[in-house]
């Protein structure tokens, strides 16, 4: 069964830069009427949910200009090339990220985040049998702590807004 409603009917570049780039469509929506919708295009993303051996989540910390506030986060990011691979994406930011890399990974599934103003697909992995590096690019990352939490006070962080 089609679920679409839209009708496309032309569309522009309003406005890029190195990240992402924003479409303009001219469509007809689900009313009928004529109108535009900008879309935000970017590169595939990725997700990793980084466990230890004890069963805790590996989170990084960092201030987010976007929404003027602390934020714990998993490891996650954009794919460096249009067609890079999905899990070299995940191993790139899970070492960027926390200087860890993972022996075990398995796909969790598709993230849409955004998918009211972004074309932007995410993929999700568990990454598990971590072991250190000893080296990352956190600085570079705007990364500046990192913890593990157990499902409890993951649970509890998100109830309570904890920076």
């Amino acid at each position: 069964m089609d679920h679409n409603k839209w009708k496309f009917l032309e569309s522009r570049v309003a406005y890029e830069n190195p990240f992402f780039w924003v479409r303009e469509d001219d469509v007809i929506n689900p009313l009928g009427k004529e109108s535009k919708y900008y879309v935000v295009v970017k590169p595939w993303a990725v997700g990793i949910v980084p466990m230890t051996q004890e069963n805790e989540i590996v989170l990084i910390g960092q201030y987010r200009y976007t929404t003027q506030r602390f934020s714990w986060e998993v490891p996650a990011g954009s794919a460096d090339e249009e067609n890079e691979d999905r899990v070299t994406s995940a191993r790139r930011e899970l070492w960027e990220e926390t200087g860890l890399e993972a022996v075990e990974w398995q796909q969790l599934g598709l993230i849409q985040s955004f998918n009211g103003n972004s074309s932007e697909m995410g993929q999700s992995y568990l990454a598990w049998d971590l072991y250190d590096t000893g080296e990352d690019e956190t600085e570079a990352e705007g990364i500046t702590r990192i913890k593990s939490c157990s499902w409890d006070e993951i649970k509890e962080m998100i109830r309570s807004d904890i920076p």
